[in-house]
Formats: C-alpha cells, structure tokens, sequence
C-alpha cells in the first residue's frame, strides 16, 4: 500500500510504456509459490512475459532507473 502512491507517479509519466499490477498473496497463494515471493513487497519486472528483474521497495527514482 505504501508503494501505490509512487507507483502511480511513475506509471503517469512513463505513460504506456510500462503497466504496473499488484498481487494479494492471502489471495492469490498459487500464484505467489509460482513467482517465488518470499518477502513482501516483492517488485518483479517482466518483458514479454518472461520475468526479466525482481528487487524489494526503494524511492521512486531508485524504482524509476530500474524499471529503464
């Protein structure tokens, strides 16, 4: 929940080059297993469908450089 705000701020001004989505773990425990979330929060970075970086929070331009 922390993380919404930032999430939003960088989604805003990378515009539709990147989609970002959240999990609920409680909720969605197959899924969690199969993306290997151990710790929470947990970023993961896809292209293509194929996880390509995974990293936990930081600022929102430490988040912005990873994501570039």
């Amino acid at each position: 929940k922390a993380l919404s705000p930032v999430f939003h701020e960088i989604a805003s001004e990378m515009g539709d080059r990147v989609a970002f989505g959240k999990l609920d773990i409680d909720n969605a425990s197959q899924i969690s297993k199969r993306s290997a979330i151990k710790t929470v929060p947990t970023l993961i970075l896809y292209r293509d469908g194929q996880e390509i970086k995974r990293r936990g929070p930081g600022s929102k331009s430490e988040i912005s450089a990873w994501i570039r």
